[in-house]
């Protein structure tokens, strides 16, 4: 039985050249953001993979695809009626005069994180290096933050 970090290390690129074909056919989402759904989808494949279920490129395959269609579906918060006349998150922001009106019930590492990725226009990747923290983690903290000030402000 492989291990679980070999059988992420080595299909590494199958989640970069998933993310790579789903970019083709989702509008306004970095590509880099894209990657780090399909890497938790490859973990989360490592993780429950059994060698008696199918070969495990097969099966990361499909959880990788899941992963990545569920954090899009999660970009598309509320109803579908509600859909077409939501603000997306990043418009709010800029239509804002200042970033701090948004985030002023956040905490400070999330402030950073939000303030570095639309004012300053750091990818998730060098926000990480600034801060400390990997881009997966990142990318899961702007998700949270970003379901945050939605909550907030749909109400």
């Amino acid at each position: 039985m492989i291990k679980r970090d070999e059988l992420i290390l080595q299909h590494l690129s199958l989640a970069d050249k998933l993310a790579w074909i789903q970019i083709k056919y989702t509008r306004r989402i970095d590509v880099d953001e894209l990657k780090s759904a399909a890497y938790m989808g490859l973990v989360l494949a490592a993780d429950k993979y059994q060698d008696d279920i199918s070969s495990f490129v097969t099966y990361a395959t499909t959880k990788i695809n899941g992963s990545m269609k569920d954090y899009v579906r999660e970009l598309k918060w509320g109803t579908r009626n509600n859909r077409k006349k939501a603000v997306p998150l990043a418009d709010y922001v800029k239509k804002e005069s200042n970033i701090s009106n948004v985030t002023e019930d956040l905490d400070p590492l999330e402030k950073k994180i939000i303030s570095m990725y639309y004012e300053g226009g750091y990818t998730l990747k060098e926000i990480g290096k600034e801060i400390g923290l990997t881009e997966s983690r990142v990318s899961q903290m702007l998700n949270q933050t970003r379901k945050t000030i939605k909550a907030e402000y749909a109400a």
